[in-house]
């Protein structure tokens, strides 16, 4: 529900209004002057409207469900600042600046939303040119989204966080774009919330970040990576996931490759790193090769609050390029890995397969209830 209290002038191709306030539940805008344009078929003019600085605070939850459901739950107050223009097509946002009250959290951006009439086309996205926080700060955004919460924690060591780059809003994903500042270096990020898959996908590059710092782990220092990640949030099959194995973790795989890193005193370059978690347990292998002997590493760990607890198997390979025998079990060894991978998607694909069938049986019997209570 909302009330609007403006002065109006009327003229024969618009109207002028002045002195605007819009008023909901949780919202107060006002803006001093606004122009609508009527649409004109003879003159080929579309509906179109322009405000001066709209100012106020609101609950993000009463001016973004129409366009980002995900956002209905944000109760956070904020203040905010933007001029905006339009037509009955699409909007444009100028000069926005978002904060909290407490100034712990501020962002300033440009934006906008085109294929208003359009559901499945409905495109909504944001340049952000500067956002800063904290830790803290960001896990109690965190907490406005109905989703599962992992590595807070970890959130929490980044330290104060900045971020420069684009949001960007479609039919059933949200994409993360840019360049995230924090007190333990800066990544690269790119990020997709597929909703109709239930999968979150990303890359993650960094060249330094004080990883240590962040999982608190002292001996190790800076690290620079390119990482890929698949995580999955399906309800339905999370649920399966939990119900067979318990566990705290997220389920999903990583798959990254350090360019540099070091451990103690010892520094190491260009390592294939995979982690693999099933909900219960994180298994992750690391591999450096070189000419003569290659390092080689398993790890584990069953929480995110206490990685730094992790079981850690460390192992050295001596190989030689003229003895056969050893050339021979490298090989073999790669044959038994590719084989092991390949029966483990195997049997994931077999999972989600099953897991989809169960969602889908579980719609029909609800869609078949409802029908019966008509």
């Amino acid at each position: 529900r909302s009330t609007l209290f403006p002065y109006t002038t009327l003229f024969r191709s618009s109207i002028h209004l002045t002195d605007v306030t819009i008023q909901q539940e949780n919202t107060v805008l006002t803006f001093d002057e606004g122009t609508l344009y009527f649409p004109s078929k003879k003159k080929g003019k579309k509906l179109a409207y322009k405000t001066s600085l709209i100012s106020g605070t609101t609950l993000l939850k009463d001016i973004s469900r129409p366009f980002v459901p995900a956002l209905r739950n944000f109760t956070i107050p904020l203040e905010l600042k933007v001029l905006l223009s339009g037509t009955d097509e699409g909007m444009k946002f100028s000069d926005i600046h978002v904060n909290t009250q407490d100034q712990r959290f501020a962002l300033d951006a440009d934006g906008g939303i085109t294929n208003l009439n359009e559901k499945e086309e409905l495109d909504i996205r944001f340049h952000v040119k500067d956002m800063k926080t904290t830790g803290n700060v960001a896990e109690e955004i965190i907490n406005q989204f109905m989703v599962k919460k992992f590595m807070m924690k970890q959130l929490k060591n980044l330290g104060t966080i900045g971020f420069v780059g684009d949001v960007i809003i479609i039919w059933k994903k949200e994409i993360f774009q840019g360049l995230l500042r924090t007190d333990a270096g800066n990544l690269n990020v790119n990020l997709v919330l597929d909703e109709d898959t239930k999968y979150i996908l990303g890359t993650v590059r960094t060249s330094g970040i004080h990883l240590g710092k962040v999982v608190e782990m002292k001996d190790i220092g800076d690290v620079a990576l390119t990482a890929n990640f698949n995580f999955d949030f399906s309800k339905p099959r999370t649920a399966q996931m939990r119900k067979l194995k318990g566990g705290k973790l997220p389920i999903g795989k990583i798959n990254a490759t350090v360019q540099k890193a070091s451990f103690k005193k010892i520094h190491f370059d260009d390592i294939d790193v995979t982690i693999n978690s099933d909900g219960a347990v994180a298994q992750g292998n690391l591999h450096q090769r070189n000419k003569i002997i290659d390092v080689l590493c398993s790890f584990s760990f069953t929480s995110t609050d206490s990685i730094h607890k992790m079981k850690i198997r460390p192992n050295l390979k001596w190989h030689k390029s003229q003895d056969n025998s050893l050339e021979k079990q490298r090989k073999k060894e790669e044959k038994a890995a590719k084989k092991q991978q390949k029966a483990e998607e195997k049997a994931l694909k077999k999972q989600q397969k099953a897991a989809a069938k169960a969602e889908k049986k579980r719609l029909k019997a609800e869609a078949k209830a409802a029908k019966n209570q008509q």
